[in-house]
């Protein structure tokens, strides 16, 4: 887009630039809790994580210390089964891995987690902002902080498919609002299968009575 420079004043001489940009007509963002559903939620991961010590991020001594010791670190595979912090959330719904989501009211800026929401809805995953997620968290976990935080999909093991199941039933999913004006504007008729081609396969056809009319008209 082209800028177009203004002048401010004869004696200053200065010019400022100004720039045209797009703004998105729609606002998505991630519901917020309220207080009741995000001490059932903090409750649910601290007793979780309070019984599974061993998701605590190990400190990793330094590549010297390493080589001289001869010591191998072992890679945590129970602490594979989550996502924490923005990067790790990110990577994880952007491959559609994660059962829920959950990130901290308190973050800033809100560009941080604004991502997310847009991620969220095209996936189809649970998500809320709880208030206190962090400073609940990060002392629990041994981690500066934790401004998101998420429960990949998995079966095994059982308790964290559980508790996933569990949390799951106090979030919300994000509908986009460009998806609801669909199905009101433009009815919908299913087409039956063909006996003779039990091949043919299913469609969908999408009927304009407005365009069919107009064209009546003209005829």
């Amino acid at each position: 887009m082209s800028s177009t420079p203004v002048t401010l004043g004869k004696k200053t001489g200065k010019k400022l630039v100004l720039k045209a940009s797009l703004l998105q007509p729609y606002l998505v963002t991630i519901p917020t809790a309220d207080r009741k559903t995000s001490s059932i939620v903090l409750k649910l991961l601290t007793r979780f994580f309070e019984s599974h010590p061993e998701v605590k991020k190990v400190q990793s001594a330094g590549r010297k210390k390493r080589k001289i010791s001869g010591e191998i670190k072992q890679p945590n595979e129970f602490r594979k089964n989550f996502a924490f912090g923005i990067n790790e959330v990110t990577k994880a719904l952007e491959k559609d891995k994660l059962s829920f989501f959950v990130i901290c009211q308190s973050a800033k800026p809100a560009a941080l987690t604004q991502h997310l929401a847009l991620l969220s809805a095209s996936r189809g995953t649970p998500t809320a902002a709880l208030a206190n997620l962090s400073a609940t968290l990060a002392p629990l976990l041994e981690l500066k902080s934790v401004l998101a935080l998420g429960f990949l999909k998995t079966e095994d093991p059982l308790d964290v498919a559980k508790t996933a199941t569990d949390i799951k039933q106090h979030l919300s999913n994000i509908t986009l609002p460009w998806n609801t004006l669909l199905p009101e504007k433009c009815p919908v008729k299913q087409a039956t299968v063909s006996e003779e081609n039990p091949h043919f396969l299913q469609t969908k056809v999408c009927i304009n009575k407005s365009s069919g009319s107009a064209k009546r008209q003209r005829n």
